[in-house]
């Protein structure tokens, strides 16, 4: 079944309902469980967060990470610069008492030193050259991630944190949040197309409703406030 959605676009994209763990375990004859897959810190690791936690006054909010940007292979799994700003501002006129966090790669540093420059939010912009365990540690202090379909949407699946993802380009069918995210989709006829480049004046990035991802954003992050309760 696997081999023939790389064969088979309208499978793919159209008709498969599978997550990409149960095509897995089906390819290598496993039994398909739903295990979660699980990033775990070391204890050095979770002292550091606990202690920048404590630093940056995170411990009794909701904090939601902007995860800004993604790899150079596919380009377009980011969104402009500008929305992410106005984004902040939304989040924290809308939701008070949440703390914005800008996460990212080395990348990322000069976008994000753009989106804090250009937001009126107070947003806490974390370190992105420390290295890929450091970054994973500075994630661990959201409490809510909103992401593009990333390396940093599996981290942060995988330390189980309450994830807002948006597609464009790829299948969000082949997503599992384990009970603890949502999708958002572009609202283009286009998606999804798995292309590195692309010819049409207006990209899948830029018809992603505000509105929308404002909602199920806003359902995480009742979501976290009670589990911090609780």
């Amino acid at each position: 079944y696997q081999y023939w959605t790389g064969l088979d676009d309208d499978l793919k994209f159209r008709r498969n309902r599978k997550s990409e763990q149960e095509m897995l375990a089906e390819t290598m004859g496993l039994a398909f469980r739903r295990d979660p897959y699980v990033l775990r810190l070391s204890e050095e690791e979770r002292a550091f967060v606990e202690r920048m936690r404590r630093a940056w006054g995170l411990g009794d909010v909701v904090a939601v990470g902007l995860n800004t940007g993604c790899s150079t292979l596919f380009p377009y799994k980011k969104l402009p610069v500008e929305y992410q700003a106005r984004l902040a501002e939304e989040l924290v006129d809308r939701f008070p008492g949440v703390r914005v966090l800008l996460l990212g790669g080395p990348e990322d540093a000069d976008r994000n030193r753009e989106i804090a420059r250009l937001t009126r939010a107070p947003v806490l912009e974390t370190p992105c050259t420390e290295g890929l365990r450091r970054g994973i540690q500075y994630m661990d202090l959201a409490d809510v991630v909103v992401t593009g379909d990333s390396l940093g949407m599996h981290l942060a699946i995988g330390l189980g944190k309450r994830v807002v993802a948006w597609f464009g380009l790829t299948c969000e069918q082949e997503i599992d949040f384990f009970d603890r995210g949502e999708a958002v989709l572009a609202k283009v006829d286009c998606r999804p197309c798995w292309q590195r480049s692309c010819d049409r004046p207006v990209k899948c990035y830029e018809r992603v409703d505000m509105e929308e991802l404002l909602a199920v954003v806003g359902r995480q992050i009742e979501a976290a406030s009670r589990e911090k309760i609780g």
